[in-house]
């Protein structure tokens, strides 16, 4: 049979098969094949925004007996199954899900479900949404082991994370990657709104900048990034920071080639440390959650906001890394800017 698929090198197929199998995606009628050297995880194409980067290949599958799914084997009301989460974020072997106010009398249920559907996974936890300054999930354990520590593996990185105390999407690892792949050897890099490290650590591993200074508000997650550094053996590059990201960038030593601005919410109102902080010419990745026909009215009041300062900036490339409601979208914008001549 003829099916969509992901196709990843060897080594990788079984952390990637588990990924997508957690997310839902990954169609259990089909058996994977091997293709010289790569993996063929056949995925249903319906659920377009949960690849996390992966590129959409074809193939041809043999049919398997499917393993029911979480679906099926949730004790529910009859009339309370339409409302059961058709997706949910994977982060190491915990999976979070968001349940509908209307089934969270049967959270539980749904809980132990996903654990009986997805072997891999050991923690089930409910997302209710970001609680305070340092947008850390409200999380809470439905099923399995009582913890919500654990490692996250993504692009060749491990990632020790805590959702109970810092906040963590897997749904940017593509847009992790490709950033890295962007990066010059020998750049000095700042990011932001650092975490406990994805971005930070991935561009250490991979492009070799001279720097990254890896900002970040929240104790808990600085330590974490230190920690994570450490893990991945770029502690000699990468310099964790805790304070306030527009002090932090206004009081930089040496400029930066590169800025990262992972704030989709509220990162405009940094955007004039940020360039206090830009080499004179350099390149910045901001995140903002939009509709999609607000995107160039708020890219012109950046432009804006820059040229008041004595900056030029231009976009360089816009791409949506995943829907965040039915009517927005995050959003990831490259800005090459430039200050002006006196």
């Amino acid at each position: 049979m003829i099916a969509p698929c992901v196709r990843v090198v060897a080594e990788k197929a079984e952390e990637t098969r588990a990924r997508l199998s957690l997310l839902g995606v990954l169609r259990q009628d089909l058996r994977p094949r091997r293709e010289s050297g790569y993996v063929l995880l056949p995925v249903r194409e319906d659920t377009r925004d949960l690849f996390l980067g992966y590129a959409l290949h074809v193939g041809d599958f043999e049919e398997q007996t499917r393993r029911p799914g979480y679906k099926e084997l949730a004790r529910v009301p009859e009339e309370l199954r339409p409302l059961l989460p058709t997706s949910f974020d994977v982060v190491g072997d915990v999976l979070v899900v968001k349940i509908p106010d209307e089934l969270l009398p049967h959270a539980a249920a749904v809980g132990e479900a996903l654990l009986a559907a997805h072997p891999s996974a050991r923690v089930v936890a409910h997302d209710a949404g970001v609680k305070d300054e340092f947008r850390v999930r409200d999380v809470r354990v439905l099923a399995g082991e009582p913890r919500l520590r654990t490692v996250h593996r993504e692009n060749g990185i491990e990632l020790e994370v805590d959702l109970a105390t810092c906040y963590f999407s897997p749904r940017l690892a593509g847009e992790r990657a490709r950033v890295a792949a962007l990066v010059r050897e020998g750049e000095a890099v700042l990011d932001l709104f650092a975490g406990v490290g994805p971005f930070a650590i991935l561009l250490a591993k991979r492009a070799r900048p001279r720097r990254v200074t890896a900002v970040d508000a929240n104790p808990d997650a600085v330590a974490l990034l230190a920690a994570n550094a450490r893990r991945n053996k770029v502690d000699d590059r990468v310099v964790p920071v805790l304070g306030d990201a527009a002090e932090v960038a206004a009081n930089l030593a040496e400029p930066a080639d590169r800025v990262l601005m992972n704030l989709p919410h509220s990162a405009s109102r940094f955007l004039p440390a940020a360039l206090s902080a830009c080499a004179p010419e350099a390149v910045l990745h901001y995140h903002a959650v939009l509709e999609p026909p607000e995107v160039d009215a708020h890219v012109e009041a950046l432009a804006a906001v820059a040229a008041a300062r004595g900056w030029d900036l231009a976009v360089g490339g816009r791409r949506v890394v995943h829907s965040y409601s039915p009517r927005t979208r995050h959003f990831s914008l490259d800005f090459a800017v430039r200050r002006r001549k006196a």
